[in-house]
């Protein structure tokens, strides 16, 4: 949301927890910041079920309405300053000293195409350096994969394809299987077909071509190489990690749930012993799921913790950082510059735009009934991974879709 401050005509950024983070602060989204706020980094995060408590003098008696009593209080960075905000997007602008009503009803699917074509490479590069200002990464060209596979744990969904000259980093639910194959038929390893349901065995096969499985005589070329990584909404995203590997239905998804996780889940959150949880085939509920990952501080497996950990952004910069939102129209484009023809598969529900897919609408429905807190945790723990590609906010018309 844009402040326009009336005594100086400023205009300044409203984000959550960094200057311009292009976090949309949707309807009735709470950005607090007293003791236990997570958003702007002045406490631990309040993981328990009660709601966040606002000050009663502020307090609006309708959640969509916006109330910023003192909007001169921001930091020259564009920050709040500690001290409880609530923020609602009312077309894009807070108006200050003024309490605005916003609409009552869910924001309709947009049926704007302006969204569905890809941001430019020069955009995201932008967005990405704004990431390393805020996790105080630095970068100097050129890139060192060798030393990414040695400094950064998750360097093993990282992999060198020598043949077609191309470094894909795969990040789990974010597409990683399907470019995982592509990239093993354009490089020449996989002859055979696999259904959607068996797909996931690519990741197995051929693993030599991991960068930390690398010998040191293997990286010959690889400074010349086109590097790519695929990111993904990460509302979405965690949506997706909880049906295919964690939820009653994960073993339908593509029969590769992590049923060991789930387990652990569910004894912590309801006080049960793993065996009577596994007993009894307990699963754990999307909420018990998302205040498992906020109590974990994202330090939790490759399927479920954020993006930003799993690149290698202190040892290259990547030549196409692509939203997975755009995947099917950027792939061919990439494949012109290594001269094949391969195809990229599309998505399990094949929905073409991605503000109606499966994953999309129970995002929209399944986050609404999530306490603020958990919210707010989340969002601190998934910070730069919204800013690499300013991704919508789950109550945003444009979700998932990067807003830029």
């Amino acid at each position: 949301a844009v402040v326009s401050t009336q005594s100086t005509g400023r205009k300044e950024s409203l984000s959550r927890g960094s200057p311009d983070t292009g976090f949309n602060a949707a309807d009735s989204i709470l950005l607090v910041s007293d003791e236990r706020s997570s958003v702007l980094g002045h406490g631990p995060v309040d993981t328990s079920t009660k709601p966040i408590q606002t000050d009663p003098a502020i307090a609006p008696a309708d959640e969509k309405t916006l109330v910023l009593t003192d909007p001169t209080e921001l930091t020259t960075a564009g920050q709040p300053t500690p001290r409880s905000v609530i923020a609602s997007r009312v077309d894009n602008q807070i108006v200050a000293g003024e309490v605005i009503e916003g609409p009552n009803d869910e924001p309709e699917v947009s049926t704007d195409d302006r969204y569905l074509t890809p941001p430019s490479q020069q955009w995201i590069s932008g967005q990405m350096s704004r990431v390393r200002s805020i996790l105080n990464y630095s970068y100097e060209p050129p890139p060192n994969w060798q030393k990414c596979a040695i400094s950064n744990h998750f360097s093993t969904h990282t992999y060198f394809y020598r043949k077609i000259g191309v470094v894909l980093t795969a990040i789990p639910k974010s597409g990683c299987t399907n470019w995982i194959e592509a990239m093993l038929r354009a490089e020449g390893l996989l002859k055979r077909t696999f259904s959607a349901e068996k797909l996931f065995k690519v990741h197995s096969m051929y693993s030599h071509t991991r960068i930390p499985k690398l010998k040191p005589d293997e990286y010959g070329g690889i400074e010349k190489a086109i590097s790519i990584a695929v990111i993904r909404n990460p509302w979405t995203r965690m949506v997706s990690g909880y049906r295919d590997k964690l939820g009653p239905d994960s073993a339908e998804t593509n029969g590769h749930e992590k049923r060991g996780i789930g387990i652990s889940i569910v004894a912590r959150m309801r006080g049960l012993s793993m065996a009577k949880v596994h007993k009894d085939n307990l699963f754990p509920t999307f909420e018990e799921y998302l205040r498992w990952l906020v109590i974990n501080g994202g330090n939790v497996n490759d399927h479920f913790t954020p993006q930003y950990r799993i690149l290698c952004l202190q040892q290259a910069e990547y030549d196409y950082l692509v939203p997975l939102e755009y995947s099917a129209i950027v792939f061919p484009g990439i494949m012109d510059q290594i001269d094949s023809t391969i195809q990229l598969r599309g998505s399990y529900d094949k929905i073409s735009d991605p503000r109606k897919s499966s994953s999309t609408t129970k995002a929209r429905e399944w986050f609404r009934g999530i306490d603020s807190s958990i919210i707010e945790g989340l969002y601190k723990i998934f910070q730069p991974d919204f800013m690499m590609a300013n991704y919508s906010n789950f109550t945003d018309s444009e979700f998932p879709l990067p807003l830029f």
